[in-house]
């Protein structure tokens, strides 16, 4: 039988390491994968694991990944652990729906500006939403966190439930379109010379 020789042998350098897990392990090998091509019982002395770096007795296993250009001498242990196929990551759980934020929406603590009659502001989803009432009626003004820039902006809702219900609907609209940039359409100056100063 032919002897299958480690790359780190043909070579005459020693291949970096990294401590992982309480052992030394070859730095740019793949985890997990591997094939078992040969196990050299003939070989059964004393060698080192090409994996770990560590001298063990016994049988030698040799490994081949078809991401490593060479092949492994190595223990029983290393060679167990070679060998596990890789584990598929567990589903993430889905995000939360935009309709059960909405339910949700209206129960937040919007923060109260001034007085009890002042403007309600709520940062949420990268935007700050503010709420205020006006002469003809309810309006909402919505811009990215950290900017003054207002990017969507409506007036004349019968109620402040309704406009913070229109201001998430505009969020989401947003969040879709992934474009924080206003919409120069859609911003309304402000009715009355009122301003609002956050």
């Amino acid at each position: 039988m032919r002897s299958i020789r480690s790359p780190r042998k043909a070579r005459g350098t020693r291949p970096p390491t990294v401590w992982e897990q309480g052992r030394w392990i070859k730095a740019g090998l793949p985890r997990d994968g591997w094939i078992r091509v040969a196990a050299d019982e003939g070989d059964a002395g004393v060698g080192t694991c090409d994996r770990c770096r560590g001298v063990f007795t016994g049988p030698v296993h040799v490994l081949r990944h078809h991401n490593y250009h060479g092949v492994l001498r190595v223990d029983e242990d290393c060679s167990r652990e070679l060998r596990v196929k890789p584990q598929q990551s567990e589903p993430k759980p889905p995000p939360r729906s935009r309709a059960t934020k909405r339910l949700l929406w209206l129960t937040r603590a919007w923060k109260r500006g001034g007085s009890f009659d002042g403007p309600m502001s709520l940062p949420a989803d990268g935007y700050v939403t503010t709420v205020w009432r006006q002469e003809n009626g309810w309006r909402y003004e919505i811009r990215p966190i950290r900017q003054t820039e207002i990017c969507r902006a409506e007036t004349g809702y019968a109620s402040d439930e309704a406009a913070r219900l229109a201001a998430f609907d505009a969020i989401t609209e947003l969040l879709e379109n992934k474009s924080p940039r206003p919409d120069p359409a859609r911003v309304q100056p402000p009715v009355d010379g009122w301003t609002l100063h956050l």
